[in-house]
C-alpha cells in the first residue's frame, strides 16, 4: 500500500485493525467509490505485515464477487506479491471453482479448490490470503477445519443474501476476526418469489448487523465505519444519486473526472421510440435499440478524449437487461470495424458490483407484461437500488437509449421503490439539452414527442425520499 488513505479511509481503517475477536463485527459503510475495498486490503496488507513477528499463523479469507475479487488481486496483492524490490512472502491465492484462462496479470496466484487445498495444508504454519468469491468459499470447508482462517473480510457484503454471507462465515469461530464492508444503496440481494421477500431473504446481513447496532447505540456503533466521500463519478452523476437514495453527507472528492467534449453534462438519453402505448415486450431482446445503443457507443468512442488518457475499451461498459441482449450486442459490435468495440465490457443489470468504468451505456428496454409492467422487478432498472448501482459505475459519462415514454410508464408501476430515478434523470437531460433522437425521429420528437415527454414528466411524481437506512 502507499499510505495514501485519506482521513475517513484511515479511521475505516483504524477501527478495522484496533478491535478483537473477542468484538462484534466491524462494519465500513459507504457509498460507490468510497474505499471501501481499499480499506480492506489496506487492513489484510497491516495484518498480515504486524503478523510477521509472531510465530502464530496468521491466514486471511477475503470474499466479493467475482470482478471485485480478482481486481483484490490485480491492484491489490498481485501488485505486493510481485514487487520487484520488496516482493512479499506470505503466500497469496485466487480461489476460483475450476481453471480459466482470463487470469489478469499474475496467473500463477489462481488456484482451483484441488490445488488450493494442497497449498493450504502445505502453508498451514504460515501467513496467508485468500481471495474468493462468497459461493467458491464455500468449497474450503472441506479442505480446512473450523478456525483455519484467523480473520474473514467481506466485501460488497451489502449485495449478498444472508445464506451467501454464511458460506464464509460458517468456518469462523470465537478467535476469527470479522470486517463487513457494504453499501446499503447499492443492489439487494436477488431474491425470487414472494415468499422469500416476506420472510426476509432480500435484507442482507450486513444490513441487518448495521440496523441492530444502531439500536444497541454507542456502544455497538463505535464499530461501524462510515466514508463519505465518493471519488469516483463526477459531480453531476453522484449528485443525481445523492438526490435520489443517499441521506446525507455525501459529497464528491477535490478532483473531479473529465467529462466527454460531446457532453459537458455528462448523463444523456437518446430516444429509440416515441410510442406513448404500452404494450408487451415479453422478448428479453431488442434489435432495434442494440442498433442505435452500438451507434452511440461508436459516436462517443470514436473521438476519444485525451483527458481519459489511453484508449481502453475495456472501460466502455454496455450494459443491457439479459444474456440474450448482450449476444444480439455482439452482433451489433461486429459491424463497426476499426473501432474495437468489441473489446467493450457487456453486461447485465445485475453484473455490475464491484466494477469501474470511464463511460457507461444503457439499454434501458427489458421484458415486460400487457400493461407496460416490468417482467422481472428485482432486476429492473427501474429499482432505485439496480439504478444507483449502474450509474455510480461510471466515472464521465453515462448515456441511456430507450422509449422514455415506455420507461416512465414502466417506472410508475413498479412497486417495488417509491423513488422515480428515469424521472429525474429524464428531467435532468431536458433541463440540460441532453436528450438525443435518432434521425428519424426527429420530426416526431419536435412535433409532439418532447411535449409528451413533459406532460409524462410532470404527472409523475418525482419522490427524493432517501432509501438509505
Amino acid at each position: 500500500m502507499d499510505n495514501g488513505e485519506n482521513g475517513e479511509q484511515s479511521q475505516a481503517l483504524k477501527t478495522a485493525l484496533v478491535y478483537s475477536a473477542s468484538d462484534p463485527p466491524v462494519l465500513i459503510l459507504g457509498p460507490c467509490g468510497s474505499g471501501k475495498s481499499r480499506v480492506l486490503a489496506a487492513a489484510a496488507y497491516h495484518i498480515l505485515r504486524d503478523a510477521g513477528a509472531s510465530r502464530l499463523p496468521t491466514r486471511i479469507l477475503l470474499c466479493s464477487h467475482h470482478a471485485s475479487a480478482d481486481l483484490f488481486i490485480e491492484h491489490y496483492f498481485g501488485v505486493i506479491k510481485n514487487h520487484p524490490s520488496r516482493p512479499w512472502q506470505e503466500a497469496v491465492i485466487r480461489l476460483v471453482p475450476y481453471f480459466r484462462k482470463d487470469t489478469g496479470s499474475y496467473p500463477l496466484l489462481y488456484k482451483t479448490i484441488g490445488e488450493c487445498a494442497k497449498l493450504l495444508r502445505y502453508e498451514c504454519s504460515k501467513h496467508i490470503i485468500v481471495v474468493t468469491t462468497y459461493n467458491t468459499s464455500f468449497d474450503l470447508r472441506s479442505a480446512v477445519p473450523d478456525g483455519y482462517f484467523t480473520h474473514i473480510l467481506l466485501d460488497e457484503a451489502a449485495q449478498v443474501s444472508e445464506p451467501e454471507a454464511l458460506c464464509p462465515l460458517s468456518m469462523a469461530t470465537g478467535n476469527t476476526r470479522i470486517i463487513l464492508a457494504g453499501d446499503t444503496c447499492q443492489t439487494r440481494p436477488v431474491v425470487l418469489g414472494d415468499k422469500a421477500w416476506t420472510n426476509g431473504l432480500g435484507t442482507s446481513l450486513f444490513k441487518r448487523l448495521y440496523e441492530r447496532y444502531e439500536e444497541i447505540g454507542p456502544q455497538a456503533t463505535s464499530h461501524i465505519s462510515v466514508l463519505t466521500t465518493s471519488y469516483r463519478c463526477h459531480k453531476e452523476i453522484l449528485d443525481l444519486s445523492l438526490r435520489l437514495v443517499y441521506n446525507s453527507g455525501l459529497h464528491p472528492g477535490v478532483s473531479q473526472p473529465p467529462t466527454h467534449p460531446l457532453a459537458p453534462y455528462p448523463l444523456v438519453f437518446v430516444c429509440s421510440s416515441l410510442d406513448p402505448t404500452p404494450h408487451s415486450m415479453g422478448e428479453d431482446t431488442n434489435e432495434g435499440e442494440a442498433s442505435i445503443l452500438m451507434h452511440q457507443v461508436a459516436r462517443f468512442v470514436e473521438p476519444w478524449p485525451e483527458e481519459w488518457g489511453e484508449r481502453d475499451m475495456a472501460t466502455v461498459c454496455i450494459m443491457v437487461s439479459s444474456r440474450r441482449q448482450i449476444t444480439v450486442m455482439r452482433r451489433q459490435a461486429a459491424q463497426y470495424k476499426g473501432l474495437d468495440l468489441n473489446k467493450a465490457t457487456l453486461t447485465t443489470t445485475y453484473g455490475m458490483l464491484g466494477c469501474e468504468f470511464r463511460a457507461l451505456f444503457i439499454g434501458t428496454s427489458e421484458p415486460t407484461w400487457e400493461n407496460g409492467e416490468s417482467c422481472n422487478p428485482t432486476k429492473s432498472i427501474c429499482d432505485a437500488y439496480v439504478f444507483n448501482t449502474a450509474l455510480t459505475r461510471a466515472q464521465s459519462l453515462v448515456v441511456a437509449v430507450g422509449n422514455p415514454l415506455a420507461l416512465l410508464h414502466m417506472e410508475s408501476l413498479y412497486s417495488l421503490c417509491k423513488e422515480k430515478c428515469w424521472t429525474e434523470y429524464l428531467t435532468q437531460c431536458l433541463d440540460h439539452n441532453t436528450i438525443l433522437t435518432t434521425p428519424q425521429l426527429e420530426e416526431e420528437w419536435h412535433r409532439s414527442g418532447k411535449h409528451l415527454l413533459r406532460q409524462q414528466l410532470s404527472s409523475s411524481s418525482c419522490l427524493t425520499t432517501s432509501i438509505h437506512s
